[in-house]
């Protein structure tokens, strides 16, 4: 069976606004323990924040009451809702990266993450 990126990604989807702290960020990724959080307004993505991101920051000394559209990534690699689980897996491997936010007409409609991959096809 050929699966989309989309197939197997979890169906709720945890986003957050540009807004919003990079300290308002970490607790939401502590609540649904999560490592990776699309920035979005109005459905449409305008950044990414990873924990990764979130750890260098703190290692940094940021303030983490500053808004997250100061630090979150703004060019992230994503890939669209018919695209196939492969190519999403290619992505990941080519760009070093661990989630790939899933778009379709510009908005993001799933987080696709390497653990996802691994349900599927373990």
């Amino acid at each position: 069976m050929r699966y989309s990126a989309y197939d197997a990604a979890p169906r709720e989807l945890i986003t957050i606004g540009p807004e919003k702290t990079l300290k308002e960020a970490v607790d939401l990724m502590v609540k649904y323990n999560i490592g990776f959080l699309p920035v979005v307004e109005g459905g449409k993505l305008l950044g990414v924040l990873s924990e990764s991101d979130v750890m260098r920051l703190v290692a940094q000394g940021v303030d983490l009451n500053t808004p997250i559209s100061v630090y979150m990534n703004t060019k992230p690699i994503t890939v669209s809702k018919q695209s196939t689980l492969r190519e999403a897996a290619e992505l990941m491997v080519k760009h070093n990266i661990r989630h790939l936010p899933v778009i379709e007409d510009g908005k993001v409609v799933a987080v696709l993450s390497v653990k996802d991959i691994v349900k599927v096809i373990g």
